[in-house]
């Protein structure tokens, strides 16, 4: 039985035996030049800010691209503290981004989504304003029959 057990581990051993060595390999093969993104894409910054332009954090931003087999996929995240998220490596061209407003705010005049144009070595701004959100609020009480 123990046999049988050090072998189904014996695969996993020689991979983590070989993982310092790929490292070592890779890092040569770079030439200790830095990763960057591939030259035919951008950044975008987006900010999303209330009325009286104070940062709003935590709100869900989301941005459409496009995946290998012609297909869009999203990627998505929340506003940091700054009210804002920042993503690398978008190809350029025609992008859609999306906030999702947290509770008790809406958009303002302006839509929640919007297509941006990201230019290859730039990056690009998309700035949204949220109010907060306004109506009635119901209050319902019982009260209690008088005898």
């Amino acid at each position: 039985m123990m046999r049988h057990r050090q072998d189904r581990t014996r695969p996993i051993r020689r991979m983590l035996h070989a993982l310092p060595v790929a490292t070592t390999l890779l890092g040569a093969a770079c030439d200790g030049a830095s990763l960057s993104a591939p030259p035919d894409t951008g950044a975008v910054v987006v900010r999303v800010r209330d009325e009286q332009a104070a940062p709003l954090a935590g709100v869900g931003v989301r941005i459409q691209m496009p995946n290998t087999s012609g297909g869009l996929f999203e990627v998505g995240s929340t506003t940091r503290a700054d009210g804002s998220w920042t993503v690398t490596a978008v190809p350029a061209g025609a992008r859609r981004v999306t906030v999702t407003p947290p509770t008790g705010y809406a958009a303002s005049a302006e839509p929640l989504a919007r297509v941006v144009t990201v230019v290859a070595g730039e990056t690009t701004p998309v700035d949204f304003v949220l109010r907060r959100a306004t109506g009635a609020v119901r209050v319902a009480a019982a009260v209690p029959a008088r005898r």
